[in-house]
């Protein structure tokens, strides 16, 4: 299979980091033709570092973030290199928003025959009201890692619609108006949409190995911190619930890595960006990191330490062991409820007196067991009953 690759860069230095040169290695492994888009002004000697690995290379100053670079790289395709698009198979957009901790070969290997239009690594929801569960959500492909195939990339919806890409001002117009857009604008021509690690495979690992993973998690932080069990336990608080969304951005990082995920997000690991601070174990990512990959955790401190970014660390722990009243962490009594947590038996779970130990497990606050289901997942809040592990069926039991 014939693949080109734009990758999207942007570094507030002007320099090409070794973390997006192992990155772009992997990608050659796969990729036949790779155009590096950046988002600034790169001198001969930082472009000489990729030369080996690269196609073509743009070099512009445009504050589009990473759309705008996808932008500018396909319509060079379109432009001057027409042919190597048609005979293209499929079309891959990557940004450096991502640390790449592992070779993408198998991944590829085993999309090829999927049947699809265009699928990504990872997926997600649009949540334009967050604090409600019960409104209306769209399914969404990730764009740090996204891949077209010809039924997409050679249509003039999907051409038009990279053209028209221009600055925004806020993120979340960004996020609305490109990286959701795009999938919408999929949907609606009929194509076909897959993720690889899709957050209802996560969901399903997770519940198929509970026990297993709680136990690897508090021993892992009681080794690498010292800490005690109650305070690794009030670490992990909240790793285990479902009914979040975006797992890349959460603790739910390390089961992605477990699964073989080849990417961490740069912004997880910033210790300045209060946004993900809430998601503890992420203090944990450089011991999990190395646990789980053989990648060198030292080319994510460097790069972090050149742009004067702070990387969390595992010895912030103090600051954050702080065990929720909330929590009831889990104890040999509940083993038996493992095939409960399981995807297949949690559709046939009935009112029963059961519910208060699914609540337990789940790390929701122990409420008395009303007579209907209904209020389970309104405790739960879960909403869009497809995605998750729990069906509309699960309302009429």
């Amino acid at each position: 299979m014939k693949r080109l690759a734009i990758f999207a860069h942007y570094d507030k230095q002007s320099i090409i980091d070794e973390y997006v040169i192992f990155y772009l290695e992997s990608l050659k492994k796969s990729i036949d033709k790779i155009i590096f888009a950046s988002d600034c002004i790169l001198n001969a000697t930082e472009l000489k570092k990729i030369n080996h690995l690269v196609f073509q290379t743009i070099c512009e100053n445009h504050g589009e973030y990473d759309f705008g670079s996808y932008k500018r790289g396909l319509a060079l395709l379109i432009k001057q290199f027409p042919n190597e698009l048609s005979e293209a198979d499929e079309l891959v957009f990557a940004n450096d928003s991502c640390y790449c901790l592992r070779d993408l070969e198998n991944i590829f290997l085993d999309t090829e025959n999927k049947d699809c239009d265009a699928w990504s690594l990872g997926d997600d929801y649009e949540n334009p009201h967050a604090n409600s569960f019960y409104k209306t959500k769209k399914y969404y492909l990730q764009s740090y890692f996204i891949v077209f195939r010809k039924s997409v990339f050679l249509e003039s919806f999907f051409q038009n619609f990279l053209s028209g890409v221009k600055k925004l001002e806020h993120k979340h117009q960004i996020i609305f108006e490109y990286e959701e857009g795009l999938s919408r604008l999929l949907t609606a021509n009929n194509k076909k949409l897959f993720a690889y690690f899709s957050a209802n495979r996560v969901s399903h690992y997770i519940c198929d190995h509970y026990l297993k993973q709680v136990e690897e998690l508090v021993d892992l932080i009681k080794k690498t911190s010292h800490c005690s069990e109650d305070e690794a336990f009030s670490i992990i608080n909240g790793s285990f619930d479902i009914s979040r969304m975006n797992y890349i951005h959460s603790n739910k990082f390390y089961f992605l890595l477990e699964i073989g995920f080849p990417l961490i997000k740069r912004a997880i690991i910033c210790k300045n960006i209060k946004t993900f601070d809430s998601e503890r174990l992420t203090f944990f990512w450089k011991e999990i990191v190395e646990k789980l990959t053989h990648f060198n955790t030292g080319i994510i401190l460097n790069h972090l330490d050149r742009i004067s970014v702070e990387a969390k660390k595992s010895s912030d722990f103090a600051k954050l062991a702080n065990p929720s009243p909330l929590y009831r962490k889990p104890t040999p009594r509940y083993q038996s409820m493992r095939q409960i947590l399981s995807a297949r038996t949690l559709l046939q779970v009935k009112c029963t007196k059961n519910n208060r130990l699914i609540i337990k497990i789940l790390k929701i606050p122990l409420i008395r067991c009303a007579k209907n289901n209904r209020f389970i997942i309104k405790i739960l809040k879960i909403s869009f009953f497809n995605r998750y592990l729990i069906s509309e069926k699960f309302l009429h039991h």
